[in-house]
């Protein structure tokens, strides 16, 4: 109960004993009725101490008839978490591990076993060693009957060789003519290249790198093909 209700109880006793004393000193009130009408019933009382007691006794009543209603105090929810009005409550921040788990840092990949003893790439075809010349050609027209040489391979670097050739020819009144050229041959895959960087020949002038068709061909036959000059020049050698 509050005060409220214990204030009612009060006035309730207040009149119940103001009605009992009343009822005991027996004064009326003479030559006037007092008329109670409620719910269609109509009662005669003709002392007003008992109106004063039935009044005290139903103001006693009153709080056991309306309880108020009060959750318990284990229930009530924490006042932590109830927002005053007009206050914004700051939002719930989940409780951070003051010690996070350190992530291992990835080192960069380092080569397997495997790949350090992987097997060397294949290298390209580069001949080696002296030469005779077989055959040759230029433009389609083939010269081998008026023309002999040799070529001689040295190796500069797994992709590199150097050579040098000598061809000795004959004119159709029997005049030879020694020619000697200098270069190098050079692979980038299965990829070839010819630059010639020196010669005797007298229209001889140095060109960039052309490409060249170089392969091993059955019988050990070196194959040459390349353009020089506007020429298509086709050469077989052989060991």
């Amino acid at each position: 109960m509050d005060a409220f209700d214990y204030v009612i109880m009060i006035a309730g006793g207040t009149l119940i004993l103001v009605g009992l004393y009343l009822y005991m000193s027996g004064k009326k009130d003479e030559g006037s009725s007092n008329n109670l009408e409620g719910f269609g019933i109509k009662l005669n009382v003709s002392n007003p101490s008992i109106l004063l007691i039935v009044v005290g006794v139903l103001l006693l009543l009153v709080p056991r008839f309306f309880p108020k209603t009060s959750l318990p105090i284990s229930n009530l929810p924490p006042t932590s978490h109830i927002a005053e009005p007009g206050i914004v409550q700051p939002e719930f921040e989940p409780k951070q591990d003051p010690d996070p788990p350190q992530i291992k840092e990835e080192s960069p990949l380092q080569p397997s076993v495997q790949q350090k003893q992987a097997a060397p790439v294949k290298r390209a075809f580069l001949p080696s060693g002296a030469w005779q010349l077989r055959s040759y050609s230029e433009n389609g027209i083939d010269l081998s009957a008026n023309l002999s040489g040799t070529m001689s391979f040295t190796t500069q670097s797994p992709q590199v060789v150097s050579w040098s050739s000598s061809f000795v020819s004959m004119d159709m009144w029997g005049n030879r003519y020694n020619y000697n050229y200098q270069g190098l041959t050079s692979s980038k895959g299965n990829a070839y290249t010819l630059s010639i960087t020196d010669s005797n020949d007298p229209s001889f002038f140095r060109q960039a790198p052309v490409p060249l068709e170089l392969l091993l061909e059955d019988g050990g036959v070196l194959h040459m093909r390349y353009r020089y000059q506007g020429n298509e020049i086709l050469l077989h050698w052989q060991q």
